[in-house]
Formats: C-alpha cells, sequence, structure tokens
C-alpha cells in the first residue's frame, strides 16, 4: 500500500476520473473524510458518523461502492462488518 503523497498527480486524476465515470459511491467513517473525498467526484459520499451499522446499510441505495474506512483496528471492522451486510443485501 502507498501513501496519498506517492501517488503521482497523473494516477490521481486517472482514479478520479474512473469513479466518476463508473459512478462509483464511497463509505467513509466522518465529515472529515467526507470533506477529503470531495475532490474525486464521487456519486455519493455516505457517512457513517456513529450510526448503527444496520441501520446505516439500510440507507445505502447504490450498488457501485467503495469502502474506505480508517485504517486503525475499529476501521477495519466496520469495514468488514459494512462489507458482510451489503453482501447480505445482494452488493457486488
Amino acid at each position: 500500500m502507498r501513501r496519498l503523497s506517492e501517488i503521482s498527480k497523473e494516477e490521481i486524476l486517472k482514479l478520479r476520473k474512473i469513479i466518476e465515470e463508473e459512478k462509483i459511491s464511497a463509505i467513509v467513517e466522518g465529515k472529515r473524510d467526507k470533506k477529503s473525498l470531495e475532490f474525486f467526484n464521487f456519486e455519493k459520499i455516505f457517512t457513517i458518523n456513529g450510526k448503527s451499522l444496520i441501520d446505516f446499510v439500510e440507507e445505502i441505495d447504490r450498488k457501485k461502492i467503495v469502502i474506505l474506512t480508517d485504517f486503525d483496528r475499529e476501521g477495519r471492522n466496520k469495514a468488514r462488518e459494512i462489507f458482510r451486510l451489503l453482501k447480505m443485501k445482494n452488493f457486488q
């Protein structure tokens, strides 16, 4: 895994274009995370903000989702649980 500072401007712009063309949405933990990702033109950015994960997943109405939680233990656990719950809803 590379740090954002190690990624070239061209790679970032290419990623932004893919996200935009594919109409991909993102799941993040908080408002600051959402603000940081607005540059990438995600179709929609969902924030967990302390909600129950079961209730949170019920709100998601998109099919192309990327889970971008923090890299700490709590973030990894949330990502796994969200993935499991989305899979139960037949997300890809």
